[in-house]
């Protein structure tokens, strides 16, 4: 059995009590934040470099947004894209450099967030914002993390050129054991589901939380790399902010 912790965000509240038998899928936790942020990859979604994909805006820094307004149009000779919100709120960033735009989300039901359990499994324990289910998944814990939850096949790159990544990574788990913020952005761009690492160069975590990087991208030690490397035919559910692995 594996004792598997996920750390609960502040104010989110309890829907498990400790004895319960959960399913995977089955919600643990929700949450309603006073302010939350939600970034729009406005490069990827158009698929444009982000110099480009900025000028597409049809909203401005401070502007308010509301569901379905529209954000940004791509126009071709052939075809047009449009790009509508998915959130109300109001524009606090739009990052030119990584062509992302980033929305403080207004109040109400749309903010509620819930954490569900990944696994089949027993409540072990509650405690201190945390709780601890008990599986018969073999789990590790990473050193570090950020992102939120993905589940993929491994995809094991030994080579971290990121000019021989391809359309291949798409929803896989890249298990890389160096990486840097060039290799990072293009795997998002390419959709992978994550990446599995044993270090980052020229950017740290604290740097990623701050770009809101969604995608899961969890750091472990040198032996729960090469024990990764071993099980690479297997799939794999990421945790990002609970530094947290799951072999499937």
């Amino acid at each position: 059995m594996t004792l598997l912790p996920i750390l609960l965000p502040e104010g989110f509240s309890l829907k498990v009590s400790a004895g319960d038998k959960i399913a995977a899928g089955q919600v643990i936790a929700e949450g309603q934040g006073a302010v939350q942020e939600e970034t729009i990859h406005l490069a990827h979604e158009l698929k444009l470099v982000p110099p480009k994909a900025i000028k597409c805006l049809k909203k401005n820094l401070g502007d308010s947004v509301a569901i379905g307004d529209l954000l940004a149009v791509k126009k071709s000779l052939l075809s047009s894209k449009q790009l509508v919100s998915e959130f109300s709120g109001i524009i606090v960033k739009i990052d030119a450099e990584n062509g992302d735009v980033v929305i403080r989300v207004s109040g109400g039901a749309q903010n509620l967030k819930t954490i569900n359990s990944s696994v089949d499994g027993t409540v072990d324990s509650l405690d201190n914002g945390k709780v601890v289910l008990k599986t018969d998944k073999e789990a590790l814990m990473a050193t570090d993390g950020v992102g939120g939850e993905a589940e993929g096949e491994i995809e094991y790159l030994a080579d971290s050129d990121e000019t021989k990544l391809s359309a291949q990574v798409k929803g896989r788990i890249l298990l890389t054991k160096s990486i840097d913020k060039v290799y990072i952005f293009k795997t998002i761009g390419l959709e992978a589901a994550g990446i599995v690492t044993e270090s980052l160069e020229d950017i740290d975590f604290v740097d990623l939380e701050e770009k809101r990087v969604r995608m899961p991208i969890l750091e472990v030690s040198e032996e729960d790399f090469k024990k990764l490397v071993k099980e690479k035919q297997k799939k794999l559910y990421l945790f990002g902010r609970n530094k947290s692995i799951i072999l499937l």
